[in-house]
């Protein structure tokens, strides 16, 4: 009910926006996500109008940073780190929504050149041991993503609603990475791209969590102090339950 409510007040205060700019309006019907203890993801539903009929490709991408894939291999009866790649501008979190298959909606080539949808992510190479090895760090990096539900396996479906009104929802699982996100939207008509816009989204610590990311950050040693500590209480407590049990 909350995220009807919420297109009809977006539709109701951009309908003079859209007739003036004939642009795409979009939303988030959360766009401050709180993580605190215990959290464990989160839905939210993106939404909004569009200036003419045409076919809708959503994207939400996280925080970029810095990754390191490496290889292990069996050698001499112990597993070690050989090869590795780092890639940096990996976002942390990528999910792609379409109103009909993308293939459908525009030329692959298109996508290719755009980096638009999970298999067309490219990623820069900050380092490699091995040259010949980077596509495939490449694709097992994005499996792994994948496997985690930071990235999507397959393109989510956009729901459009009397020809101008969309929506698609969202599930952010509880590893993604905390900070800015941004929200595109894409429209087309017969293969070609009409308009884009750009919506933020931001995840964000609060309470506890907020406090230890800092201590974290800015004091390690006490951070470490605190691991150790809690171990040791978490030990001492079992063996004190073990022993009365």
């Amino acid at each position: 009910m909350r995220n009807i409510l919420g297109i009809c007040l977006l539709l109701a205060l951009g309908g003079y926006a859209m007739a003036e700019e004939g642009g795409i309006i979009a939303d988030v019907s959360h766009r401050n996500i709180a993580v605190t203890t215990g959290f464990n993801g989160a839905t939210t539903t993106l939404f909004g109008a569009l200036p003419q009929e045409g076919d809708v490709i959503v994207v939400v991408s996280g925080p970029t940073n810095k990754v390191v894939v490496r290889r292990k291999e069996h050698v001499l009866g112990v597993w070690l780190n050989r090869n590795s790649v780092t890639f940096s501008q990996v976002p942390g979190f990528y999910w792609v929504a379409s109103s009909r298959p993308m293939q459908d909606i525009v030329s692959s080539e298109w996508l290719a050149a755009r980096r638009l949808g999970t298999d067309n992510l490219r990623f820069t190479i900050a380092d490699y041991t091995s040259f010949s090895a980077i596509t495939d760090f490449r694709d097992q990096l994005v499996r792994l993503k994948q496997d985690g539900g930071l990235y999507t396996a397959e393109p989510a479906s956009v729901t459009i609603m009397g020809g101008k009104l969309y929506r698609a929802d969202v599930h952010i699982p509880a590893d993604a990475p905390t900070g800015n996100y941004t929200l595109t939207t894409y429209l087309f008509r017969r293969g070609e791209l009409l308009e884009e816009q750009q919506t933020p989204l931001m995840l964000r610590k609060e309470g506890a969590m907020d406090d230890l990311s800092d201590i974290a950050q800015n004091n390690s040693l006490v951070y470490a102090l605190m691991a150790v500590a809690l171990a040791l209480l978490t030990g001492w407590s079992s063996a004190v339950l073990m022993r009365r049990s």
